[in-house]
């Protein structure tokens, strides 16, 4: 039977293509298929396996990471909830997923009280929280908030290699604390 929901894909949604050549030849010519992807995207989003995933805003997210998110998360088929608890929006109940993308301003305590809340779902513990950092942001209520639930402590101790290896790539060292799992780590230069 007819389930009432369907999808349409245009044939420049299935491949990526030169722009250059298209700008200066008028032909199309492709670069990568993108078939498998955008059907199996279609499919999920018409059969609607997926839930909802809700991303807070409202506290001076980067425009960049919060953009980028949303676009990876609308392609692969989910539904994005924004959510601004400065206004006092709900985050979605259906969502088993929350990202919050680099902000720069903390949360109030009743804000962190309402995304604990969410996260442990009355105990059961059932959803997942997906952190960006901004590294010029002090965010130490939700930062204490991640050592809470997660034991994950957010720090400003990355060191930057910024010398021009290999067509400017640039590694990013973390300071890896002493601990049971890291003993051997500790002291090492760890990507």
């Amino acid at each position: 039977g007819d389930s009432g929901r369907h999808s349409v894909t245009s044939l420049v949604e299935m491949f990526n293509y030169d722009e250059t050549y298209y700008m200066y030849y008028g032909q199309l010519v492709v670069t990568e298929s993108l078939v498998e992807q955008t059907l199996a995207t279609q499919l999920r989003r018409v059969t609607g396996e997926l839930a909802p995933v809700a991303v807070l805003v409202g506290h001076g997210e980067d425009s960049y990471t919060l953009q980028n998110t949303e676009a990876v998360l609308q392609q692969n088929a989910y539904d994005v909830k924004e959510c601004d608890l400065t206004k006092n929006d709900p985050i979605e109940e259906e969502a088993i997923t929350l990202v919050i993308p680099a902000p720069t301003t903390d949360y109030s305590d009743a804000e962190i009280v309402q995304i604990r809340n969410w996260l442990q779902q009355n105990g059961e513990y059932s959803r997942n929280l997906v952190l960006f950092t901004n590294y010029t942001a002090d965010c130490p209520n939700l930062y204490e908030l991640i050592n809470e639930e997660y034991g994950i402590e957010v720090s400003r101790e990355v060191i930057g290699e910024t010398k021009n290896y290999m067509q400017n790539v640039f590694a990013a060292y973390g300071d890896i604390p002493d601990g049971e799992f890291t003993s051997e780590l500790s002291g090492q230069r760890v990507l």
